[in-house]
C-alpha cells in the first residue's frame, strides 16, 4: 500500500509534465507537510474552505477550526515565499451552499488578503 506521497513522487517520475494536485481540508497542514509539500512534484493544493468568516465556517465546516485552518494557509504562503518556489499553487475552495449563501463576497476578499493563487467556486 501507498500514501500520496508515493504516488506523487511516482507520477513526477513517470509523467512530469502532469499536473497533480490533492484537495485538503487544511487542518492538518503543519509545518513538516508544508515543507514535504514544497519538496515535492506537487503543482496544486486545494484548501476547501467554503466560507469567508469563522462564523459561517462553523456552520459548513463541522469539526474544523477556522483559526487553526486560516493558520496553516498563512504558513504555507509564507513558507513558499522564503523557500523561493512558485509550486505548489495554492487554491481556496468554495461549494455553495445554503449554510454559506451571502459568503462569497467575504470569500473572495479573505482570498485576497491571505493572497491565495486563486479560487474555485462550485455551485
Amino acid at each position: 500500500m501507498t500514501d500520496g506521497r508515493d504516488a506523487i513522487r511516482h507520477v513526477g517520475k513517470v509523467r512530469p509534465w502532469c499536473k497533480v494536485l490533492i484537495y485538503t481540508n487544511g487542518m492538518l497542514l503543519g509545518d513538516d507537510m508544508i515543507r514535504e509539500a514544497l519538496r515535492s512534484r506537487l503543482t496544486e493544493l486545494n484548501v476547501s474552505l467554503d466560507a469567508g468568516t469563522g462564523e459561517i465556517y462553523r456552520k459548513v465546516r463541522r469539526g474544523g477550526d477556522w483559526d487553526r485552518v486560516i493558520g496553516n494557509i498563512r504558513r504555507f504562503l509564507q513558507l513558499r515565499r522564503e523557500s523561493g518556489r512558485r509550486f505548489p499553487r495554492l487554491g481556496l475552495n468554495y461549494v455553495m451552499l445554503n449554510d454559506n449563501e451571502g459568503d462569497l463576497p467575504a470569500f473572495i476578499e479573505l482570498a485576497a488578503g491571505l493572497g491565495v493563487d486563486y479560487v474555485n467556486c462550485v455551485t
